[in-house]
């Protein structure tokens, strides 16, 4: 399954299968998807991106997490509307980013990001809100409406 919005824009050589993407969405060149994702609105996803794993489980000694595949349903990921990916972001399957947030560089996220954040680093750590409240509030209502 694959729903590409209106206006959504790609790189060459990506690996995307089970995925909804917003309305003018951009994805880089080398993008890979792993599991089910969802993104946003209006988000941009850098060169090189990709989510990767958690389709191994690593809790049994009994048994090699070569061969030990999740029996559990894996879980959504989703990049939510106004998020921009830097280059060569790592991102763990299932991790929820929230939206108007921006992931530096080289970050890998292993967590999920509260909206209207700025996030980098291995792993990803807050570095800072991006807007203060009133800006938040100007954000939600210019692009969301009223009711966010």
């Amino acid at each position: 399954m694959k729903e590409l919005g209106e206006g959504f824009h790609w790189g060459k050589d990506m690996g995307i299968k089970n995925a909804r993407i917003g309305r003018f969405a951009y994805v880089g060149p080398g993008a890979r998807f792993s599991g089910t994702v969802v993104v946003g609105d209006l988000t941009m996803i850098s060169a090189n991106f990709a989510i990767i794993g958690n389709d191994h489980e690593i809790a049994s000694p009994e048994t090699p997490a070569r061969i030990a595949f999740r029996t559990s349903p894996r879980p959504v990921t989703v990049i939510e509307s106004d998020v921009w990916i830097g280059r060569g972001v790592m991102m763990l399957e299932g991790v929820r980013i929230g939206r108007g947030s921006v992931i530096g560089a080289g970050a890998v996220v292993c967590h999920d990001v509260p909206r209207y954040s700025v996030v980098g680093g291995v792993p990803a750590k807050l570095i800072k809100p991006r807007f203060d409240p009133g800006g938040i509030e100007r954000a939600e209502r210019y692009l969301y409406g009223a009711d966010g």
